[in-house]
């Protein structure tokens, strides 16, 4: 499962816009984020990704980097096809805690809960890197929106912690029971 732990990514783009939720608008923002991770990345994907799109590098092409990771099976610094372009990844996530890390005291980060993310994309790079292209649907304040809008184009400490099972389960049971919940809701305030 997809996470990050105070990675290094740029925030590429910020769009603020409204939902509806039920009868109530809420603010919104779409954050695009490019993050550039060595290509074991991919296994958080698909145990298959990285050996599909990376190989071994061929001995007669080798540095003395490559040399000395030759008796390591789990380094693929070599793109197996390198006139593809980017590949689109269909992973959608959601229930993950988001934060953007700002300051040593962390009053000024950026927290958003029960964010998804999806719309991957895939740039797999010679020497056994990838970028990693994705979005983050959040719901955040007036204020976080303004710290997020000041954050474009700009290098940010990113965490994306992913919900536990605990979470997940609870999300599927609340998913099945759809629009009985408001009604539940109505009979828990009369008692």
């Amino acid at each position: 499962m997809f996470r990050l732990d105070t990675e290094d990514s740029k925030l590429t783009s910020v769009n603020a816009r409204a939902e509806m939720h039920g009868e109530e608008t809420m603010l919104a923002c779409d954050l695009k984020f490019k993050v550039t991770m060595p290509n074991t990345a991919l296994d958080m994907f698909d145990e298959g990704l990285r050996t599909t799109l990376f190989k071994r590098v061929d001995p007669k092409d080798a540095d003395l980097a490559d040399q000395g990771m030759a008796d390591n099976d789990d380094y693929l610094p070599a793109l197996r096809f390198p006139e593809m372009s980017k590949v689109n990844w269909g992973y959608e996530g959601a229930g993950y805690r988001m934060v953007i890390s700002q300051g040593i005291s962390g009053e000024e980060d950026v927290i958003l809960i029960n964010t998804k993310v999806d719309k991957f994309k895939f740039d797999c790079l010679q020497g056994g890197s990838v970028e990693i292209e994705f979005r983050v649907i959040g719901h955040p304040n007036e204020t976080e929106m303004g710290r997020l809008c000041s954050l474009i184009q700009r290098d940010v400490d990113l965490t994306l912690e992913p919900p536990t099972p605990e979470q997940r389960a609870q999300m599927e049971l609340d998913e099945m029971r759809g629009d009985d919940e408001e009604d539940d809701s109505e009979y828990d305030d009369a008692a």
